[in-house]
């Protein structure tokens, strides 16, 4: 049998996932009726379209062979791409359903962190954002919030996203449009900051680069707030921590000041929720 009998469209984007860019690519169920999964359990699935056909508990995060992805595809041949992420691939999650707005969230972290870098992006068929980035390790577990209940996770590990075509997805940016970029610092920053068992300062590096300088303040004077320091005392710890470990110190009251007013601010809206 041919490429071209077995769902042409998703076994060659399938094929090129694998074989050009070296990801765990596998074929996912998909709902037949909303709610109700291609699989055995149909309406009694508890994640109905959202897992693999295949047995992958035991299967590393590496490219299938083509023999596979022909094979997985001529015996289900409406199967969704899938692709598990595994320890070298993360992927942020950005939600955009009902009243859950991830975008909005987005918008608002880009612009006191920076833009994020170029690299895959794939538009969900809910409006939401797939932002792919390459990872070494910082983050190990399946889902992190970046902020709570803010429709934007961090997926990594064992966890398995929906890729371009399935159900309509398309690339914003593909693959082949922009190389892989790495994970910017600030993400692992912040969830660590957000860990219920960990808020607490954020430990800073002995040295601090002016290109690491905004983000690693602004995560700590957000870490400070959470614990409830006042705004005095939290322009006073970035202050000192600058004349410290600034290289070179920075040495500029009025950023400071912003940054410590708006990690108060921050902390009031969620405190009011």
């Amino acid at each position: 049998m041919t490429d071209t009998t077995i769902a042409p469209l998703e076994l060659s984007h399938a094929k090129a996932l694998a074989q050009r860019f070296g990801l765990a690519v596998m074929p996912l169920h998909r709902q037949v009726a909303p709610g109700v999964c291609s699989c055995r359990h149909g309406a009694g699935c508890g994640t109905p379209g959202k897992h693999p056909r295949i047995l992958w508990a035991d299967r590393p995060a590496d490219p299938p062979t083509t023999e596979e992805l022909e094979r997985w595809w001529r015996s289900w041949p409406d199967s969704r791409v899938g692709i598990l992420l595994g320890d070298r691939l993360c992927a942020l999650d950005v939600d955009e359903h009902g009243e859950t707005h991830g975008l909005d969230t987005l918008a608002d972290l880009e612009a006191t962190f920076g833009a994020l870098p170029d690299t895959w992006r794939a538009l969900s068929p809910s409006g939401g954002l797939h932002v792919y980035f390459a990872l070494d390790g910082e983050v190990t577990s399946t889902t992190h919030e970046i902020r709570k209940d803010s429709g934007v996770q961090l997926r990594a590990g064992r966890h398995i996203m929906a890729a371009p075509p399935s159900d309509g997805r398309e690339w914003e940016i593909s693959p082949n449009e922009a190389a892989l970029a790495r994970l910017p610092a600030w993400i692992p920053q912040m969830i660590r900051e957000t860990d219920p068992a960990g808020r607490r300062w954020l430990p800073l590096p002995d040295r601090l680069t002016a290109s690491k300088r905004h983000y690693s303040y602004t995560a700590a004077a957000r870490s400070m707030a959470r614990n409830h320091l006042p705004y005095e005392a939290i322009l006073a710890a970035l202050t000192i921590t600058d004349r410290i470990i600034g290289d070179p110190p920075k040495n500029d009251p009025e950023e400071f000041e912003r940054i410590a007013k708006w990690a108060i601010a921050t902390q009031a809206q969620a405190d009011a929720k």
